[in-house]
């Protein structure tokens, strides 16, 4: 999926995004599972938000399948669903209260403040006034995102792939609701529209807290779960031993080959970034020896020197730009362009890892009177 090939760009924390990950999933199945599961969901949800906020979705759209599920083998029948709805609820909202609580007492502690990246520090301190405003930021951003484009349109293959199931999953969430005849009991139809509408703003959540949030691709790990459920329809279809079996085996066929297409040029996508991001290292690899013995070239430059580096080079006039995967990398956050490093402050650390070469880089301000 996109979002894990984006998170290995941030491979440096990549070990905190994959338990934030973990641990969202583990709080909804140990809610759902065991007796005395969400009293540890409510721990373990809580710790995922400490670690990485939108894993908080991932947690979400679990319950709001598990529920739609849960209808639908009930045949309409929200008894069950009533009683395992609650404790999803509650769940989440104490997750919510822990982490909130935990926050300000390790804020309060250490003397710090939130620095306000994506809406950081609108955490416990959300207004109702806003709520509009959010709820429409996170309806356009599922929207946008969903469409047959970007990411899941890179090329005909995958967008004609990505409809098809989108298609095919419909068809089978139809199929279910009049084959378990839920559409007889008018709870079950609402309890389940309610679900179905709370499906966009579960995904976006970030935009609802934080409506000017920019999600990079790695935040998008919650659409993965939009297709375990389309994969979880199929088991609807008709089983061996029913009628229309054969009908029922051609759609599972159809799903699974839709989503081996996705998936062969997610890997493909996956590869070239990677391609790209190490060209991006060797290019900025000969720019800064390039950098360096200029440097000590220069007529009485000593290492304790001060030295800004600004400005941008090579110039595309005379360096025309040798960037040719824009297309499919522009989905993801800081794996398109020429180069991985834009400060001084970043050159210093480049050449002092990776040339043995150390230079003094001043404050901002001193850089720019420089």
């Amino acid at each position: 999926f996109p979002a894990v090939t984006g998170t290995f760009t941030f491979i440096y924390t990549i070990d905190g995004y994959m338990l934030a990950l973990f641990l969202a999933t583990l709080a909804v199945v140990l809610t759902l599972k065991t007796k005395w599961g969400l009293a540890a969901g409510i721990f373990l949800l809580g710790f995922s938000l400490g670690v990485y906020q939108s894993y908080f979705s991932v947690a979400i759209l679990l319950c709001l399948f598990v529920l739609i599920l849960r209808i639908l083998k009930d045949e309409g029948r929200v008894g069950g669903m009533l009683s395992l709805g609650w404790r999803f609820a509650v769940m989440g909202i104490g997750a919510y209260v822990f982490y909130v609580l935990t926050l300000k007492i390790m804020l309060s502690a250490s003397g710090r403040s939130l620095s306000g990246y994506q809406g950081t520090d609108k955490v416990g301190g959300f207004s109702l006034t806003e709520l509009p405003a959010g709820l429409k930021a996170a309806f356009l951003d599922f929207y946008y995102f969903t469409r047959p484009s970007g990411i899941f349109g890179e090329n005909p293959w995958m967008k004609g792939a990505f409809l098809f199931f989108v298609i095919l999953s419909m068809g089978f969430f139809l199929y279910a609701f009049v084959k378990k005849k839920v559409f007889k009991h008018l709870s079950g139809i609402l309890f389940t529209v309610l679900c179905l509408a709370m499906l966009p703003f579960g995904a976006s959540l970030i935009s609802v807290m934080a409506p000017d949030a920019v999600f990079h691709v790695l935040m998008r790990m919650p659409w993965v779960v939009f297709f375990l459920f389309g994969l979880s329809l199929t088991g609807f279809l008709p089983k061996p031993q029913e009628k229309g079996r054969r009908f029922g085996g051609v759609l599972r066929i159809f799903s699974f080959a839709s989503l081996t297409i996705l998936i062969f040029n997610f890997i493909l996508s996956a590869n070239i970034v990677y391609f790209n991001l190490n060209e991006r290292y060797e290019k900025t690899y000969a720019m800064c020896i390039r950098i360096a013995d200029r440097l000590e070239q220069t007529d009485g430059y000593q290492r304790k020197d001060p030295v800004a580096i600004l400005g941008g080079f090579p110039n595309a006039e005379n360096y025309p730009p040798t960037e040719v995967t824009g297309k499919v990398t522009e989905g993801f956050h800081g794996t398109a362009g020429d180069y991985t490093v834009e400060s001084s402050e970043k050159y210093a650390e480049f050449m002092k890892h990776y040339l043995n070469v150390s230079i003094t880089v001043p404050a901002f301000e001193d850089q720019l009177e420089l």
